[in-house]
């Protein structure tokens, strides 16, 4: 049986970015973080019986949010200790914590390292203070470097988010922002475009003002610019939005792209365990009245068919650098996989993937358009 990954939700959040659709309340204090821990630590039993999990190996952990760094490094140290009571941790474990930015918690980067906490995700979003305050966050850009250096002096591995698409960006100003994030030499870099959906204050605004916000052709500029650029600089593009250096891919996130098992903890959290996936409440309110009836807070259940499964697990390959191999399909309906095998070759033939000895994979013009290629493998 292979490792398990595990993902833990923390909802509070400093204040809601503008962009932001995902399940966060207003930060709290201590005692309610606490009181949050204590639930994560009840569900976690329920589900360790519940799925017999007691001492499953474990690969990698994630913490994200919501904004976990606002967590004491000490009350973090304590959830890990549980976890690790409970499975059997790899010697190499993964163990990654989403951190905002901000002055009062640059002191806490080394307790999160003495804490077990092994790689850190710094979300900078871009160096320059007008975007930063479209996007609704407003710390200042000497907080982000100060995050950055000490981030750099206390671990190996670290990633640094960064975001594209934004109001009155056009390719001289991109091209600015993330040299500015190549100079510290971040061995991961995530690049993603920016994205809306209701309800974020964002997505109205660009429904009013669509003409501040590069078109989708300069869009593609900018990332073509990007994966060019990035490449140059000895990353290896080995998801669509995920850059790094040889040795520092980030294991949790290709566990989701290689279709392996993972266990969520928290409000909002999906699993994927055996043939079925199921989410828990997005309700902190809901979340918590299940767990005080002792009742594991899983609202949505659904058992994939192998039609389903196959295409994610094509879909999901193809987002990694190498692709997805023949051999990755073996043990399905013959019918289904020549189905697949049909599409697959004609998007070969339409120049947006390519094929070498049974492997397929993204061609440069694919990547531009990944999400529209993709959609035409998702049943």
């Amino acid at each position: 049986m292979n490792p398990v990954s595990i993902y833990i939700h923390f909802p509070f959040c400093i204040k809601r970015c503008r962009y932001c659709d995902f399940v966060s309340y207003p930060r709290g204090d201590r005692s309610e973080h606490l009181g949050y821990l204590a639930l994560l630590r009840k569900e976690l039993f329920l589900k360790l019986e519940r799925y017999a999990m007691w001492g499953r190996e474990v690969g990698t952990i994630y913490f994200g949010g919501g904004t976990p760094s606002l967590l004491e490094a000490d009350d973090l140290g304590g959830l890990l200790a549980t976890l690790q009571a409970a499975f059997s941790f790899l010697p190499d474990i993964e163990v990654t914590l989403e951190m905002r930015p901000r002055e009062e918690d640059i002191k806490k980067i080394k307790g999160f390292r003495q804490a077990g906490i092994s790689r850190l995700s710094v979300g900078v979003q871009s160096f320059e203070p007008e975007n930063l305050y479209f996007l609704g966050r407003d710390t200042p850009i000497a907080v982000l470097v100060q995050t950055i250096e000490e981030t750099r002096e206390n671990f190996d591995q670290w990633n640094m988010d960064f975001m594209y698409g934004l109001p009155f960006q056009d390719l001289e100003r991109w091209q600015k922002d993330l040299e500015r994030a190549l100079s510290f030499t971040p061995p991961h870099l995530s690049v993603y475009n920016l994205t809306l959906h209701p309800p974020s204050p964002l997505y109205w605004f660009y429904r009013f003002h669509p003409r501040l916000f590069p078109s989708s052709e300069n869009e593609s500029i900018l990332w073509e610019w990007t994966m060019i650029r990035l490449k140059a600089a000895g990353y290896r593009q080995y998801e669509i939005s995920n850059f790094a250096q040889p040795g520092h891919e980030c294991r949790h996130n290709l566990s989701y792209w290689s279709n392996r098992e993972y266990l969520g903890l928290g409000v909002s959290a999906w699993s994927y365990l055996g043939e079925t996936r199921e989410r828990n409440a997005s309700s902190l309110g809901r979340y918590t009245r299940a767990l005080q009836k002792n009742t594991v807070p899983v609202v949505f259940q659904e058992r994939l068919s192998p039609t389903r499964k196959l295409g994610e697990i094509i879909v999901l390959g193809l987002r990694r650098g190498d692709g997805i191999s023949v051999e990755d399909l073996e043990g399905y309906p013959v019918s289904l996989v020549e189905e697949k095998m049909k599409t697959l070759d004609r998007l070969v033939q339409e120049g947006w993937l390519c094929e070498n000895q049974g492997r397929y994979y993204f061609s440069s013009r694919g990547l531009s358009l990944a999400n529209q290629v993709l959609a035409e493998l998702i049943d």
